[in-house]
């Protein structure tokens, strides 16, 4: 169990609490003796926060599956479908995608609005018109935010994103939280699919990683000892802004080189040499970081099986440590469709940290 010292009663009662629902929601079924050794806490604390969770609805009792016509039943913790829902808005150059969640990323509803033209007021009306449809006939916990970048997720601002029509320096969080009273927490959107990777999919089995966003440009996340890495400015990584050509064309950022320029997958040709380019640049970036593995997240289903293999023979054939250590190359298990409900991963790191209460 990590250090505690400084946290008063309250504080370190939703720390617990927050510990308590991670094991529970990114679990199929714990058993209570689980959940005191995972979360380094004493049976009877176990006890009261789990029959609090019973009494609340938050959790059900139910018997192992795999054991339903056997002698000896094991009885195990599991999510209640009665429990709060989050809700996950996803904000893209032309459209905007939301999902009603439950605390296991399992989309109960969706939505998206295209457009070609906006401006800050049409952005607002939108994504409020959409949180209005998820939220109706449900309990909200919270509202998850991804969005293009740069973004600074600490005071929940859309920055200046190019070619977003203009658009910058909104504080969405806060015109959120205005004006439906919860929780409601921003970050760049691939931030958002890493924290849903670390939670239920790849990510669960590496402690450092890197998620690789392959959209109209490209994006970056990083996992470091299983946390997000954050900046002291609280903007979002931008790898895709990286120069790699002084003399190359103008980018819409106005510098010069930037790698998201280089991405290329409208044939096969133009594929492999933009791969080529990426594993040169991610070699660098890997050489830095040592990740366990890079998560590639493509959004145009460009790259075949035989494209990953490539990449992760290329990329530990580059790195410095390369007879000492082996970088894995994987697909997402996340898909395009399901963007916004890695949005609402936002809240759920939230509870898990303690900072809001489930």
């Amino acid at each position: 169990m990590e250090n505690i010292k400084g946290y008063n009663s309250t504080l370190l009662r939703m720390k617990n609490r927050g510990q308590v629902f991670k094991e529970l929601v990114t679990n199929n079924g714990v058993l209570r003796t689980e959940l005191a050794e995972r979360c380094g806490l004493s049976k009877m604390a176990i006890s009261y926060i789990v029959n609090e969770f019973l009494e609340k609805d938050i959790a059900v009792e139910t018997v192992k599956n795999e054991e339903q016509r056997l002698g000896r039943k094991s009885v195990v913790l599991r999510l209640s479908p009665g429990a709060k829902k989050i809700i996950g808005l996803g904000i893209q150059r032309n459209s905007i995608s939301a999902a009603l969640c439950d605390c296991q990323l399992n989309i109960i509803r969706a939505n998206t609005v295209q457009f070609t033209e906006c401006d800050t007021d049409f952005l607002i009306e939108k994504a409020f018109a959409l949180a209005d449809e998820m939220m109706e006939g449900h309990q909200i916990l919270g509202i998850g935010i991804g969005s293009i970048g740069p973004v600074n997720f600490e005071k929940g601002i859309i920055l200046n994103p190019p070619n977003f029509y203009g658009i910058k320096d909104v504080p969405i969080a806060e015109l959120f939280r205005q004006h439906y009273g919860l929780p409601v927490f921003l970050d760049y959107h691939y931030n958002c699919a890493a924290r849903a990777e670390k939670y239920f999919g790849i990510g669960r089995d590496y402690k450092n990683f890197i998620l690789l966003g392959l959209r109209e440009g490209l994006g970056i996340a990083i996992v470091v000892d299983g946390k997000i890495f954050t900046r002291m400015v609280g903007a979002s990584s931008e790898l895709g802004h990286v120069t790699v050509d002084i003399n190359g064309p103008e980018c819409v950022c106005k510098k010069r080189g930037c790698l998201g320029n280089y991405m290329d997958f409208s044939s096969s040709d133009a594929t492999w040499k933009t791969l080529e380019i990426l594993c040169t640049v991610l070699s660098g970036i890997c050489d830095l970081l040592l990740p366990q593995a890079v998560i590639v997240r493509e959004e145009q289903s460009c790259l075949g099986n035989e494209h990953l293999e490539w990449m992760e023979e290329t990329l530990n054939q580059k790195i410095q440590a390369r007879d000492y250590q082996h970088i894995k190359v994987l697909r997402s298990y996340r898909s395009k469709e399901l963007e916004a409900s890695g949005c609402a991963a936002n809240v759920l790191g939230r509870v898990f940290s303690g900072e809001i209460e489930i």
